[in-house]
C-alpha cells in the first residue's frame, strides 16, 4: 500500500487504537492552529468522560513516510500513543487539581506566564487572545500546568479565560512576570560555551574567540521573553561592553552581539532571513531583522 495520505494515516491509527482498546478509548482528530500560523494535525486520546491528551502527528506521519510506508508503523504508534495515554492517566490526578478551578483568577494567576512571539504571523490567534504589543512582537498569555514539580504542559490565554477573571492586562502581565522572575530566571552564556556543550572540547573545535552571547531562560523554552524581564537589558550592556544588537534567533532565545562587530542592518537582515528559512522550525521564528539597544537611551528600536 503507497502514497497513504496524512488523513489515511491518522485514521489507520485510530482503528488500530480502537481494537487494540476494544472500543473503551474516544479519539478525535482535528488541525491545530500554532504559533506563527502553522497548523498541525492533532489527535485527543481519552477514555470516555475523562481527560487524555493531545498528540500532535506530523512527527509520526513524517517518520512513516520516511522508512517507504512501513504498514507496522502504524501499529507502533497506535501502541506508543496508548503508553502515552496510561502514563497520563496515572498521574492525571494531580494535574485535575492543578487545572481545576482555572476561571477564577486567584487559582490561576501563580500558573501565568509570557511568550514572545511574531505579530504579523499570528494575526489569527492573536485576535482570539489578549495581547500586548511590543515593536512589531506581541506578548501573549499562557497557563503552565506542572504535576509533582514536571511541567505537563501549557493553555493558552484565550479571551475567554481573561473575560472571566475580570483583570487588565497590565495587572495580568505583571502577575507573569513576578512568577517569570521566580520560577524561570534569564540567562546570558557565551555562544562557544554554549557550542562546547553541545558539540564536544574546545581543543577539538578549534572555536575562535568571539564576543556572542546567547540570551534565554534556564530552561531554554520561550527565553526571547527574557529581553523584558525588568533590568536585563542593563545587565546584557554590561556583559557586551555597551549598546548591542538582538539577533531573534526563535522563539527559545535571542543573540546579542556588541555593536562593535554587528555590522551591516541590511547584511544582518539577510542572515537572519536565510537561517529562519533553512534552520529554524517554521512554529520557532521569531522576526526577521536585527534590533538594537541603546545603553544611553535604554530602550530597543528596529
Amino acid at each position: 500500500m503507497k502514497n497513504i495520505t496524512k488523513q489515511e494515516f491518522i485514521k489507520a491509527v485510530r482503528d488500530v487504537i480502537f481494537l487494540k482498546t476494544s472500543k473503551t478509548v474516544e479519539t478525535e482528530s482535528f488541525s491545530k492552529l500554532s504559533n506563527n500560523g502553522k497548523k498541525t494535525e492533532t489527535l485527543i486520546v481519552h477514555y470516555p468522560g475523562r481527560a487524555g491528551i493531545s498528540v500532535d502527528m506530523e512527527g509520526f506521519y513524517e517518520y512513516f513516510c520516511e522508512q517507504d510506508e512501513d504498514i507496522s508503523i502504524i501499529n507502533n504508534c497506535a501502541g506508543m500513543i496508548l503508553e502515552m495515554l496510561d502514563q497520563n492517566m496515572r498521574r492525571a490526578g494531580g494535574l485535575q487539581k492543578r487545572v481545576q478551578g482555572i476561571t477564577d483568577y486567584q487559582n490561576a494567576k501563580s500558573m501565568l506566564r509570557i511568550r514572545l512571539v511574531n505579530g504579523r504571523l499570528n494575526k489569527e490567534k492573536l485576535s482570539m487572545a489578549p495581547h500586548i504589543p511590543c515593536l512589531d512582537l506581541e506578548i501573549v498569555f499562557y497557563l503552565e500546568v506542572a504535576n509533582d514539580g514536571d511541567i505537563a504542559g501549557s493553555i493558552a490565554v484565550n479571551e475567554y479565560l481573561f473575560g472571566k477573571w475580570g483583570v487588565n492586562l497590565k495587572q495580568m502581565y505583571q502577575d507573569a512576570m513576578e512568577n517569570m522572575q521566580r520560577e524561570v530566571p534569564p540567562a546570558i552564556r557565551p555562544i562557544n560555551e554554549i557550542l562546547m556543550g553541545i558539540l564536544g572540547s574546545p581543543e577539538i573545535l578549534e572555536l575562535p574567540d568571539t564576543p556572542i552571547f546567547v540570551l534565554s531562560n534556564n530552561y531554554g523554552m520561550y527565553g526571547a521573553a527574557s529581553i523584558l524581564y525588568p533590568g536585563i537589558l542593563e545587565k546584557c550592556a554590561e556583559t557586551t561592553g555597551g549598546d548591542f544588537c538582538i539577533i531573534p534567533s526563535s522563539v527559545h532565545e535571542v543573540l546579542l552581539w556588541p555593536m562593535a562587530v554587528a555590522g551591516d542592518a541590511d547584511a544582518l537582515g539577510r542572515m537572519i532571513r536565510e537561517i529562519n528559512a533553512k534552520e529554524v522550525p517554521e512554529e520557532d521564528v521569531l522576526s526577521d531583522h536585527p534590533y538594537y539597544y541603546s545603553v544611553k537611551e535604554k530602550k530597543v528600536t528596529m
